[in-house]
């Protein structure tokens, strides 16, 4: 499963490096939402305002463990100025796929989970570098196995390669 995640990446990257255009930017990070293991994400800016972010989790935290991948489209508004910081605040919507396997005294389950998610925060480019640092907060549904509602959020930074100059 592991190797396929990076075939993924792999191909996502092939293909953004295809369809640049002027606005273009790939970007590679890491999310560190609470309660679980760091998240990879490749993320390709479409458009000034247009931002899609595929991440892959790898957890295995006691009894319990997860491997999971998701996607989320962030749609950028106006710039906020506060003091001499330039915030950019963001909202979007996306999906995740996720293997859990729980181990509890000898006994094994292992289920996939399907879940649709929003999210809203915001982020600060770093002047002069191409570097990016955000806090998000998110609502998931959960709807399968069975139909649970989520509450999530983190921290993350972004580094940005310019593709389509």
């Amino acid at each position: 499963m592991q190797k396929s995640l990076a075939g993924v990446f792999v191909v996502a990257l092939i293909v953004v490096g295809m369809t640049a255009t002027a606005h273009a930017q790939l970007g590679v990070g890491i999310k560190i939402p609470p309660l679980i293991l760091p998240q990879a994400f490749v993320s390709y800016q479409m458009s000034e305002n247009l931002l899609i972010e595929a991440t892959a989790t790898l957890s295995g935290l006691g009894v319990a463990s997860a491997l999971g991948a998701g996607a989320v489209a962030k749609l950028y508004f106006d710039p906020l100025e506060l003091g001499d910081f330039m915030l950019k605040p963001f909202a979007g919507a996306g999906a995740n796929l996720t293997i859990v396997s729980v181990n509890v005294l000898g006994v094994s389950s292992t289920t996939l989970a399907i879940a649709a998610n929003g999210v809203g925060g915001i982020e600060y480019s770093i002047p002069d570098t191409p570097f990016s640092v955000f806090a998000e907060l998110g609502l998931g549904a959960i709807v399968s196995p069975v139909f649970g509602v989520a509450f999530g959020g983190g921290i993350g930074a972004r580094f940005d390669f310019a593709v389509g100059e």
